[in-house]
């Protein structure tokens, strides 16, 4: 209902909001409901712990990429997409999340089994740095160099939660996974 009232408003408008307006607000919608529901079924599913876990895991592997990438990085991770991504800040990153993990499991176990929870780690790891690689894409594409004022507007929301909602996706494909869904 609500995308067919935005088409018509790209006609009562006559194109002052085009389509691709209207295609990006029914996109960010569609994505940004699943990767919070993803959000809220891991946080009923396995609990806050849990969910905190995946938040931090996202959080540090962002924060260990950029610090290793810094210090050690000499070779661009896609430079056309982000010239100042890694590939030594990415394996950075990847590493910060595992060994926050391993230390993270010490004080709170979960439903999985060590070495599982260190596998969906590399996994959200990996994720959210694909997710923060499909922000830079879509800052590229709307050619947007300050993302500061960029995330004040809905398209800067989805931007900023891309990482985080491309985590929640695949703990809806594991849980799917672990429970013969998939």
């Amino acid at each position: 209902m609500f995308v067919a009232a935005l088409l018509l408003v790209t006609v009562a408008t006559k194109n002052r909001t085009t389509f691709d307006d209207a295609g990006i607000s029914t996109l960010a919608m569609v994505y940004i409901g699943i990767g919070f529901h993803g959000l809220i079924m891991a946080r009923n599913d396995a609990g806050l712990d849990t969910l905190m876990y995946a938040l931090l895991t996202v959080w540090l592997t962002d924060s260990g990429a950029y610090i290793f990438g810094r210090m050690l990085g000499k070779h661009k991770l896609w430079p056309a997409i982000s010239p100042n991504k890694t590939w030594e800040g990415s394996l950075g990153g990847v590493l910060s999340a595992l060994v926050f993990a391993a230390i993270y499991l010490q004080f709170f176990p979960q439903v999985y089994s060590f070495w599982t929870m260190l596998l969906i780690t590399l996994v959200l790891s990996v994720v959210g740095q694909l997710g923060d690689l499909v922000e830079s894409a879509l800052k590229r594409y709307y050619d947007v160099k300050d993302s500061g004022k960029f995330y004040r507007d809905t398209v800067g929301f989805w931007i900023a939660s891309t990482a985080y909602c491309l985590s929640y996706h695949s703990c809806i494909y594991w849980e799917s996974f672990n429970q013969g869904g998939l």
